[in-house]
């Protein structure tokens, strides 16, 4: 999930998620509020560990301005076995 500082216009935004080989993960098309500029990108479930990027560009519905980025996040292994009940308590 994404914010921005002012709202989204669907119509002319896009996001993706892509891996170092360039493959696709997003599960859909994004969930955009086009007044709070909230922007939420479904991914595929059972996403693998490993290092991902997210490309997005948003054109602002106050003035029209395109505005472009990237941001990388890794996914990590999660294995509840390896974590004490506690922790979800």
């Amino acid at each position: 999930q994404m914010t921005f500082s002012e709202g989204v216009e669907p119509a002319f935004s896009s996001f993706i998620v892509i891996d170092r080989t360039r493959k696709h993960f997003e599960a859909g098309a994004a969930t955009i509020d086009r007044v709070g500029g909230v922007a939420t990108v479904p991914l595929q479930p059972n996403l693998a560990p490993g290092d991902y990027v997210v490309q997005w560009k948003v054109v602002s519905v106050v003035d029209g301005h395109l505005t472009r980025g990237s941001f990388a996040f890794n996914a990590f292994s999660f294995s509840r076995s390896n974590v004490s009940s506690s922790t979800f308590a």
